[in-house]
Formats: structure tokens, sequence, C-alpha cells
């Protein structure tokens, strides 16, 4: 496999990052961020004998509850994923989004947010 070739500055580009990221270490970092931010955070470690479709993370710090399906830059949702996200969508002050790398900055913002849900994607 090839090495990522690194900038003038000696870092990767932001093309070359986004396909180096694993779901794995992306999710790390957000779950991570949510605990410093008071989350209580639920990850199933083993999901194989559930129901597909659940969101990889279940995010709780009332009066906020947040459903994150997680996936690297070219990872593909499936279809049991997006029928849980649109169910999701459909219910009053349950936040649920789909999030890869690229949005940490979003990320951040919505976790640092206090009180009552004010956005859904």
């Amino acid at each position: 496999m090839p090495q990522p070739r690194r900038s003038a500055s000696g870092t990767f580009t932001a093309a070359e990052y986004r396909r180096l990221v694993t779901e794995s270490s992306f999710q790390e970092k957000v779950v991570q961020t949510a605990e410093l931010g008071g989350w209580w955070v639920w990850h199933d470690n083993d999901s194989r004998r559930n129901r597909g479709g659940l969101p990889d993370l279940i995010l709780i710090r009332p009066p906020r509850v947040i459903f994150a399906e997680l996936k690297k830059h070219d990872g593909r949702v499936r279809s049991a994923q997006q029928k849980v996200l649109g169910l999701l969508a459909d219910c009053p002050d349950v936040e649920s989004y789909l999030w890869r790398p690229d949005d940490f900055e979003a990320i951040e913002q919505t976790l640092a947010r206090r009180g009552s849900a004010s956005r859904r994607r």
C-alpha cells in the first residue's frame, strides 16, 4: 500500500488525512469529546446479535439525547441505518446525526450546546 504524501510543511493534506482516519479512531475522538463535555455515552461493542440500524452512539446529557451514526469519510450508510435515522428524525426533542470526520468542528459545537435541542439533521 503506498504511503500518503506529506505536504511541504510535513503534515498530511486534508484529503490524505480523510483517507487515513478509521471509523474506530474517529469514534474514540467523538466519545472523548462527549465525555469531557459531561455526556453519558453508550456504544454497543458487539452488535452482531442486535437488529441492524441503531446508530453507533447514544449520548445523554439532560435535557438532550443524541443518536449519532459515525462513518469514515467514504463510509456507506446501510439501508437499515438510513431507516432508523429517518425514524429518529421524526421524534420531537431527539437529535439524530450522521457524522463524518470532516464534521468535527460542528460535532464539537453540537456537544457544547446546553439546554434543549435547537437543531437536528
